[in-house]
């Protein structure tokens, strides 16, 4: 098989590694199988995507739009805007969660802005009839949990996109451009094990007040992921070669 890439922003080691084994696990992927390079400390990877089965952009603390970016900030997404134009000329096997959202949402002429961010929380998210019926989302629910936690999102669909599902409060939830090139808002990787721990790492990022923590912990457990997750599992299972 063919490796997956997953480019990772996030500076902080816990989350980082985190982040890296939920896709390990629900993927059902050897260390091999993706190919890990963390852009908060690698040189951006010059990937030929005929080497590759698909790419994964998860999400970072990094707001994509924000006018006054960090300078690594900036350093990265001159990197990842170049490669996006690839992605999206060739319609390559891309999956992007909440930052990469934004970043290809940029890219397609929509606007980021604070009007639909949301503090930390687990929401609905309703499958629209093209979601329904998308090769990526069998066998999930047409409404199912999730966990959401971002400071801008999308305002409007870009012209070139297709929802795929919706939310109350911030209405875009999932994109598809193309074929094969998908976002969430959303973060089908998290479960209730793997947002604990991302949760004590953004205790004090602007999520939620730090003093709420341990009620925010209450309220992701109990709640059924697995419908979620099975858009990363589907993911794998749709593009590895």
């Amino acid at each position: 098989m063919k490796p997956f890439v997953i480019l990772q922003t996030r500076p902080e080691d816990i989350a980082s590694e985190g982040e890296y084994e939920s896709f390990l696990e629900l993927g059902n992927l050897k260390n091999d199988d993706l190919i890990r390079v963390r852009l908060d400390k690698d040189e951006f990877w010059k990937m030929d995507l005929d080497s590759i089965s698909g790419i994964i952009l998860p999400g970072s603390p990094f707001n994509p739009g924000t006018k006054t970016p960090h300078e690594k900030q900036k350093e990265i997404e001159k990197e990842l805007f170049i490669l996006l134009d690839r992605v999206l000329e060739a319609d390559f096997p891309f999956l992007s969660i909440c930052y990469g959202m934004g970043l290809i949402g940029l890219q397609a002429g929509a606007k980021v802005s604070e009007k639909f961010g949301e503090k930390l929380n687990v929401i609905d998210v309703n499958l629209t009839d093209a979601g329904k019926n998308d090769k990526l989302l069998k066998g999930v629910k047409s409404s199912f949990q999730s966990i959401v936690g971002h400071k801008v999102a999308l305002e409007d669909v870009p012209g070139n996109a297709t929802l795929l599902a919706t939310g109350e409060k911030s209405p875009i939830q999932m994109l598809k451009y193309k074929n094969n090139i998908y976002t969430t808002q959303f973060h089908p990787e998290l479960n209730t094990e793997s947002v604990e721990v991302r949760i004590k790492v953004y205790v004090n990022h602007g999520y939620f007040p730090p003093h709420k923590l341990e009620e925010i912990l209450e309220m992701t457990r109990g709640k059924d992921y697995s419908h979620s997750n099975k858009i990363v599992e589907n993911f794998i299972q749709l593009y590895h070669k």
